[in-house]
């Protein structure tokens, strides 16, 4: 989109109560529902994406304390979510709707302990692994690349000059379908953007942008929302991976912490969930708000999407 084409803006649309009490990932599926995780209850939910209205939900057994700190969708009925060991292995479950449009799972593969972050894409998971950083070893944070079967195929920790890519503690993490890979490196603060090359799988850096990243989502066309921990809440990252936006939705405007996002391409909303709290009580409440995402002509908007 070029500055003649006009500006992305979010407007806003509505906001949904939700007795939730940390979502750490959610995604669409089936073009018309969205599933959500919630890591300190175990609960993935199943919601009409209209009207959030709940299908139906599972609460996960044999659940560490770090609950559920990711998802990926697999293909249009299947996805998957990561489940973190600390002194044990890690697991992956996967679930698929049936024919009642209900959840159920149908897989599980275990991978490293300390697993973080989750991602299919073209047949392969992509995991980030952090070290135990209660001993502060010398070992950093890996990504390893599973089959759909749980067979490790692949793991990247350092670039083609033998340089470490990571510090030692990675969360989410999003590939692309040019195997582009979006890291979230905690302890520099940071997301890494890194490109995997198609024959020897070996690891370039192509830029570093200074936010730490709760959660992406992408657009059809390669742009991206970010949901930081930063003030400026959501800011977009363009398709090429150098662009970054401040400013898009911050959290003046959210009036909360965005805690994960969600994009539907069908309907050009951005779906936020957001935590919010207040000066005169000790409790926090979570919200989903829904946002149009649409290009506009106003001089007045400030956050410029360029191809």
């Amino acid at each position: 989109m070029s500055d003649h084409d006009g500006q992305l803006v979010a407007e806003y649309r509505t906001t949904i109560n939700s007795s939730a009490k940390y979502i750490s990932a959610m995604l669409i599926i089936d073009n018309d529902k969205i599933v959500t995780a919630d890591s300190k209850t175990s609960k993935i939910q199943l919601y009409m994406l209209e009207d959030f209205e709940l299908i139906n939900e599972i609460t996960l057994k044999h659940v560490g304390w770090w609950g559920i700190t990711d998802m990926t969708q697999v293909d249009s009925e299947r996805f998957a979510v990561l489940v973190p060991g600390f002194w044990t292995r890690s697991d992956i479950r996967i679930f698929k709707l049936d024919e009642e449009k209900r959840m159920k799972k149908v897989g599980k593969f275990n991978t490293s302990r300390r697993s973080f972050g989750l991602c299919f894409q073209k047949g392969f998971f992509f995991v980030t692994i952090s070290p135990a950083t209660l001993f502060r070893t010398s070992q950093n944070s890996c990504v390893k690349m599973y089959s759909e079967n749980g067979e490790s195929k692949q793991v990247f920790t350092v670039d083609k000059e033998n340089n470490a890519l990571f510090g030692n503690h990675l969360l989410k993490i999003y590939v692309d379908k040019n195997f582009r890979m979006f890291v979230c490196d905690v302890e520099k603060n940071e997301l890494i953007i890194l490109k995997i090359d198609s024959i020897n799988r070996e690891v370039t850096v192509l830029t570093r942008h200074n936010y730490l990243v709760m959660d992406i989502t992408t657009k059809l066309d390669g742009t991206s929302f970010l949901a930081t921990s930063q003030r400026d809440g959501i800011v977009l990252l363009h398709a090429n991976g150098g662009w970054v936006f401040n400013n898009f939705l911050p959290c003046g405007k959210l009036e909360g912490k965005p805690l994960a996002v969600a994009f539907n391409d069908k309907d050009q909303q951005l779906l936020v969930a957001t935590q919010r709290s207040s000066w005169y009580s000790p409790w926090s409440t979570l919200v989903f708000i829904v946002y149009d995402v649409k290009c506009s002509y106003s001089t007045d908007f400030r956050v410029t999407i360029e191809k």
